[in-house]
C-alpha cells in the first residue's frame, strides 16, 4: 500500500507550466537531467501506473508498467487497454525486472526511488522522469517530448486547460466563484485535508474558488497533507465540503467523528485516488465532480467509474 506521504508528498500543482522543447530523437530535459531519447522507441517500459497513463493518452502503448503507486484505478485503465501492471517498491524500482524487458525507452515520475535508481535505469535504457509534482500539463510535455508526441500533448493541453477555463468562467457567472471548498480525507485513523499546493489545491484556486484558512497556502503539513485535529474541525468547514472516499480512504473516519457537527457545510464524497493524484485524467476528474457538486452537472465519480470516466476523457472506444 502507498502511504499518505507517497500520495500527498508528491502531489502538486494542477495549471499549465512551462514545458520542454520537443524532442524527436533528441534531448529532453526531464526532473533528474537530460536525456537523449531514440526517435521512434518501440519498447516503452513505464515506471509507474501514472507514467503508463501519460504514455496511454499520447497514443504510445508502454509494454509493462509498474505498480508503484499501488493505484487500483489506473491499473484497470492499463491493464483492459493491454499492459500488464506488475507489484513495485514504492521506495526502490526493480531495475533487474526491467531490464528484462529489453526497453529501448524507460519513462517514469520522479520518486525518490526513481530519482535514486536513476543511474542504474539509464545503464539499462534512456530514461525520462517526469516531476510528479510539477503541473500536470509539463508532466505530459515531458512524456510527449521522450515519445516523440509534443504536438499530441499540446492538443491535449489545450483541451484540458479550455476545459478548467470554460469551467471558471461560468461559476463566475453563477456568483459561485469565491465561495470555499474543503477537501478532507482519513487514512488509517489519520485524519487530514488536501493542502493548496497539491493538484486538487490548485485546481480548486484555478477556478476562482477559495480554501478554508486553515487550509491556505503555507499551511503546515506532515507527511504530505494537513494534519486534522478533530477537536478543531471547525477549521476545516467551508461552502463546500469534500470528502476521500475508497479503498484506503475512510469518509466514515470523518463524517462519524463525535464533532463532525462542526462541519456545517453540505457534504459530497469523491474518490481519494483520483483526488490525491496530479495526471491530466486525474485533473479532468476532479473538475467534472466540481462541476457535479458546484454546478449540478452530471455526478461524482466513484472507483466503479474509472474506466467510463478514461474511455470519455480519452476518447476511447
Amino acid at each position: 500500500m502507498v502511504l499518505l506521504a507517497g500520495l500527498l508528498v508528491l502531489t502538486g500543482c494542477g495549471s499549465a507550466g512551462t514545458a520542454p522543447a520537443p524532442a524527436a530523437g533528441g534531448a529532453v530535459d526531464h526532473a533528474a537531467g537530460r536525456t537523449e531519447v531514440p526517435a521512434d522507441a518501440q519498447r516503452v517500459v513505464a515506471l509507474d501506473e501514472n507514467a503508463g497513463l501519460l504514455l496511454y493518452e499520447l497514443g504510445k502503448q508502454p509494454v509493462e508498467a509498474l505498480g508503484t503507486f499501488s493505484s487500483v484505478g489506473v491499473k484497470e485503465i492499463l491493464t483492459q487497454a493491454g499492459t500488464p501492471v506488475e507489484p513495485a517498491d514504492f521506495a526502490a524500482p526493480p531495475v533487474e525486472r526491467v531490464a528484462a524487458l529489453n526497453p529501448d525507452l524507460i519513462v517514469g515520475s520522479a520518486t525518490p526511488g526513481a530519482i535514486e535508481a536513476y543511474p542504474r535505469l539509464s545503464q539499462v535504457a534512456p530514461t525520462v522522469l517526469a516531476g510528479y509534482s510539477d503541473p500536470w500539463s509539463k508532466q505530459l510535455a515531458v512524456a510527449g517530448a521522450a515519445v516523440n508526441k509534443a504536438d499530441v500533448a499540446q492538443q491535449r493541453t489545450a483541451t484540458l486547460q479550455t476545459k478548467i477555463d470554460d469551467t471558471r468562467r461560468e461559476l463566475q457567472e453563477r456568483g459561485i466563484a469565491g465561495q470555499s471548498v474543503s477537501v478532507l480525507g482519513s487514512i488509517s485513523g489519520f485524519p487530514f485535508a488536501l493542502p493548496s499546493e497539491s493538484s486538487a489545491g490548485e485546481l480548486i484556486t484555478g477556478l476562482g474558488l477559495t480554501r478554508p484558512k486553515a487550509q491556505a497556502p503555507g499551511a503546515p503539513m506532515t507527511e504530505g497533507g494537513i494534519a486534522v485535529s478533530p477537536e478543531r474541525l471547525s477549521e476545516h468547514d467551508a461552502d463546500h465540503i469534500l470528502v476521500l472516499t475508497g479503498s484506503m480512504w475512510s469518509d466514515k473516519e470523518i463524517t462519524g467523528l463525535p464533532t463532525a457537527g462542526q462541519l456545517r457545510g453540505p457534504k459530497a464524497t469523491v474518490d481519494g485516488e483520483q483526488w490525491t493524484n496530479t495526471n491530466p485524467f486525474a485533473v479532468d476528474w476532479m473538475l467534472r465532480d466540481m462541476r457535479a457538486v458546484l454546478l449540478n452537472d452530471g455526478t461524482v465519480g466513484t472507483g466503479a467509474d474509472v474506466v467510463a470516466r478514461w474511455r470519455q476523457y480519452s476518447g476511447a472506444s
